[in-house]
């Protein structure tokens, strides 16, 4: 049993990942390789041997599965939703269930209940497969939502009706006492559901558990929910775990979204198991005796039930002719389909069903899977095709959400909006700046770009890039991570000091752009000041001057960020540039000719006793022996150096007004331990002292320091130089 379990992890892992490399829906490898390594071809997997386990793990798939449905099951948000939603979500289910219970009873001619419980089923969709449709063909901003949420609300209502109906399928009939008997399941569901979902809000509330537990909380909940229901009243467990999820998520207790994301990774990693299960228990047999009657099935239920229902819940809206198209192509089904289809299956096969029921059960999963497998497949391949018939298909990289509300943010929304005629949207946590912006004309979101979720907002749907514009090296890289997974690895950019490079590489945060200029605040401080212009040159036009910071480029419509500083004989590619000019430097202001300094010393300690001595000396209000202390320490814990030779040791002091920059040349050289805790040799420091009420001011010039040395010729210049005299012109030469 236990190799039967392991073989399904792996193959699962690796058919997803499979999917991945080849973009193509996971569903489609899970089921193919599921059916390769079943019993009917490879006989790797053989779910037969689970014996009673096999029912028993689906149904707490299930259970799991459905329970983060209820938790999506979001009351606000259904209320949110436009009038094409909410028809889709009511005459919508009632016309796909009652034409393809029609469709099922004339082929097959099934009984009444079965052909029924086939309609609710088929209410069920996919909503990762129309998530990833929607990213891959980027239709207009309407079609986009109206997809999204059909997705999330559409599932928990067809798997609440599968349940009800299937109730009176075990029953057998519609008489009172089958009646009275679903009535008491509904009433066990739905009452310990309640209960133990306001039971979960409560200790959530109260936080009565360690935050870190959350998760492992919620779902030991779920699970003994499902128990409780079976225990009291059989069949009673699927109905109680969606009303638990609601009820927590109408209820909003405190971690809420992360208790959603780790039910989402903990259900996509038991449905790449599961779905294998369920694939490798599929016989030929079944599958033979589908038959053509079968295809045209499938086929009414993709080109005449979901058609139908989307024409009739859009007449008299906005939606022209080929929006209604695209929306009646679009409507996969997935794991969730699959799951409730076997579980049922496995169920109506047992001996206390009744017998009309028995030996038609393979019905339900066949025809489950051959409308998942249809419309994945065909949905994935050509729904591109027909979008781009019908005008509805956009390029995704081209329009730019820019994070952080400041003057250099604007210049690029100008450049991109302007000069590309693409769009840009600018988002930041900050009410005010964001007001100023858009009282100018921009386009602004106020929201925590590191949080909000791609679909929250219509507007995101036809963007495929982002640039993250803040002075927090580390915030940057975690908004990159979060975009990287909702748009692509490939399509998130971030300011980066020049020594982010020591960094391990990691695709997800972002690529470093723009690492020759300092922090946008202080390029923000020096556009708004006039000190510093930022201007669009023609490199064909005008000369690419030695003071030019260059920051982006265009060429065919395509927006380019320069990393570091870009070589003047490489700008000539593009049609146009963007670029800063810059005043007198800050740091060059700040640098004086009396704070250079050449020294030799045995040890670090030895080392920051002289500075220091030589700062007192001109800055008595220093305190002497508390500053030694603090730098020693500070660099055990954090060390500064940056690698080529340089470090940045820095201390703060509530005695000064203004920063304090010391360069000290080592002739000899000295040890310090990097980033990355090895240890290398350094011959040049930037000491520095700053205000200890302006740390902003003070991570403001680290960055130029760090943007200063990244130029190959200047820190060769400065390792080099054999004088102070020396080392004084490197900083007062042009460029």
């Amino acid at each position: 049993m236990l190799e039967v379990i392991l073989y399904a992890v792996i193959l699962g892992i690796a058919a997803v990942v499979t999917a991945r490399l080849l973009h193509i829906p996971p569903v489609v490898m899970l089921l193919f390789t599921g059916i390769i390594a079943g019993p009917e071809v490879l006989n790797i997997i053989n779910p037969a041997e689970l014996g009673r386990a096999f029912r028993a793990l689906i149904a707490l798939t299930v259970a799991v599965i459905l329970f983060e449905g209820g938790l999506s099951l979001n009351y606000h948000d259904y209320r949110k939703a436009g009038k094409i939603i909410k028809r889709l979500l009511s005459y919508g289910v009632i016309i796909s269930f009652g034409v393809t219970a029609a469709a099922v009873h004339f082929l097959f001619e099934l009984p009444l209940l079965l052909t029924l419980l086939a309609g609710a089923i088929m209410i069920l969709n996919g909503p990762s497969v129309i998530n990833s449709l929607i990213k891959k063909i980027n239709p207009p901003p309407r079609i986009s939502r109206i997809l999204h949420w059909e997705s999330v609300l559409v599932d928990p209502l067809g798997e609440l009706a599968a349940v009800l109906i299937f109730a009176f399928v075990v029953s057998g009939h519609f008489s009172g006492s089958a009646i009275l008997f679903l009535e008491l399941r509904m009433l066990a569901g739905i009452a310990l559901g309640i209960g133990s979902g306001y039971v979960v809000v409560y200790i959530l509330q109260k936080h009565l558990l360690p935050d870190d537990t959350n998760n492992i909380f919620i779902l030991g909940a779920a699970l003994l929910t499902y128990w409780l229901c079976e225990l009291i009243i059989i069949d009673s467990g699927i109905l109680g775990v969606i009303v638990c999820g609601f009820t927590i998520g109408f209820r909003r207790p405190p971690d809420l979204e992360n208790i959603k994301k780790f039910k989402a990774d903990l259900t996509a990693i038991l449905t790449g198991v599961i779905f294998i299960l369920l694939a490798a228990n599929l016989h030929l047999e079944h599958i033979k005796k589908f038959g053509y009657k079968g295809l045209i099935l499938v086929g009414v239920i993709i080109l005449i039930v979901r058609p139908l229902s989307v024409f009739l819940c859009t007449i008299k809206t906005e939606l022209h002719f080929k929006e209604k198209l695209l929306l009646s192509w679009i409507y996969p089904r997935g794991v969730v389909a699959a799951s409730i289809a076997i579980l049922f299956s496995l169920q109506l096969s047992e001996a206390d069903i009744l017998p009309v029921y028995q030996g038609r059960a393979w019905f339900i999963e066949i025809f489950t899977f051959a409308v998942i497998a249809t419309t994945a497949v065909g949905q994935s391949v050509f729904t591109p095709v027909l979008a781009r018939m019908l005008g509805l298909y956009r390029r995704q990289d081209r329009n730019w959400l820019i994070v952080g509300a400041n003057e250099l943010s604007r210049y690029f929304y100008d450049y991109i909006t302007k000069g590309l005629k693409q769009e840009a949207v600018i988002m930041d946590t900050n009410s005010i700046k964001i007001k100023e912006l858009a009282a100018r004309g921009l386009q602004t979101v106020l929201c925590n770009a590191s949080t909000i979720d791609y679909f929250e907002d219509e507007r995101f749907f036809t963007y495929g890039n982002l640039l993250a514009l803040t002075d927090n090296d580390e915030l940057n890289i975690i908004i990159c991570q979060h975009w990287a997974a909702q748009l692509s690895a490939e399509r998130v950019f971030r300011w980066s000091r020049c020594f982010d490079s020591d960094r391990k590489k990691n695709r997800k945060d972002g690529k470093p752009v723009l690492s020759n200029i300092p922090g946008p605040s202080l390029i923000n401080e020096e556009l708004v000041s006039g000190k510093s212009r930022i201007i669009t040159v023609n490199p064909a036009v005008t000369k690419v001057e030695s003071d030019f910071h260059l920051l982006a480029g265009t060429d065919n419509h395509t927006l380019s960020l320069f990393p570091v500083k870009l070589r003047k004989e490489n700008a000539a590619a593009f049609k146009s540039l963007m670029v800063l000019r810059r005043g007198k430097d800050n740091l060059q202001q700040i640098i004086k000719k009396n704070n250079i300094l050449i020294l030799s010393a045995a040890d670090l300690q030895q080392l920051f006793q002289k500075i220091i001595t030589e700062v007192y000396k001109r800055y008595p209000a220093i305190r002497q022996d508390r500053m030694i202390e603090e730098v020693l320490d500070h660099e055990k814990k954090s060390p500064t150096a940056l690698g080529n030779g340089f470090a940045i040791p820095h201390s703060f002091s509530p005695n000064i007004i203004q920063p304090l920059i010391f360069i000290i040349r080592l002739p000899d050289g000295m040890k310090f331990r990097s980033f990355n805790r090895e240890k290398t040799v350094v011959r040049m420091l930037f000491f520095m002292i700053s205000p200890a009420n302006d740390p902003e001011r003070h991570l403001q010039l680290q960055s130029q320091i760090a943007a200063f040395i990244s130029d190959k010729e200047k820190s060769r210049a400065l390792l080099t130089a054999a004088s102070i005299d020396e080392i004084a012109e490197i900083f007062t030469a042009p460029g």
